[in-house]
């Protein structure tokens, strides 16, 4: 379905409709009917049974977080992609059958601690957010996690995380200085890394740290003593 400017009325009942992507772009639709859309969105049976795929770019003012507490109640829901949301309260996402979650450039949007284990893939990029979920979510089966643009200054908490099957982290522009955590952070499997546009200047931990697996790390934009690297053995280094 192409680009609509005038629709009026959405109705999609009575469809077993397995992915949905919808781009909601600058509209002169006053609140209340933005978030009459989406509740009759979320309401239609065939949403909450049959629904795997669903993708939402949003721009318009701030909406009610009450509304999508409805996505949580999808039981065939496994990739969720959530973009330019500002919700007015918290919205907490409960998936259990969830592999891919992605929340780009949203506001006030919260993981429980009850999130499935078998999550793949985990994108949560320009939020402005605190990492605070790292330590609640249980991410045994992670492949790819990108906190690329968070703000974030510490990563301490990754030390309390099962990481065995991760392959990809992106930590790039953000604001770390510190990387001495990732000593104890089980990063066997980890082939791709990437440290750019923070405040690293001390990479030193890196002589230490198990990478059996790395074959590129990323380091560009950093004030960082790049001496060291020649006692660390990877494929693929960009500075």
């Amino acid at each position: 379905m192409n680009k609509i400017n005038y629709l009026k009325e959405f109705n999609i009942n009575f469809n077993k409709i397995k992915r949905l992507a919808l781009k909601i772009g600058n509209t002169n639709a006053i609140q209340n009917e933005i978030e009459k859309f989406f509740e009759t969105l979320f309401s239609f049976d065939n949403i909450e049974n049959n629904l795997i795929y669903l993708y939402i770019k949003f721009i318009n003012n701030e909406i009610n977080n009450e509304l999508f507490e409805k996505i949580n109640n999808f039981k065939l829901l496994k990739y969720l992609y959530l973009k330019n949301f500002n919700f007015n309260g918290d919205f907490i996402i409960k998936l259990n059958n969830m592999k891919l979650l992605s929340i780009i450039s949203c506001k006030n949007i919260k993981i429980s601690k009850n999130t499935n284990e078998k999550l793949k893939e985990l994108n949560i990029k320009n939020n402005r957010t605190n990492n605070n979920f790292l330590n609640k979510v249980n991410f045994v089966e992670l492949n790819k996690l990108n906190l690329e643009g968070n703000g974030i200054r510490s990563i301490k908490k990754l030390k309390n995380i099962n990481f065995k099957e991760l392959k990809v982290l992106n930590l790039s522009w953000n604001k770390i200085s510190d990387i001495n955590i990732l000593e104890k952070v089980n990063f066997k499997e980890l082939k791709e890394l990437d440290l750019s546009w923070n405040n690293i200047s001390d990479i030193n931990i890196l002589e230490k740290v198990d990478f059996k697996e790395l074959i590129e790390l990323n380091l560009v934009n950093n004030i960082s003593n790049i001496n060291i690297l020649e006692k660390v053995n990877f494929k693929n280094i960009y500075l």
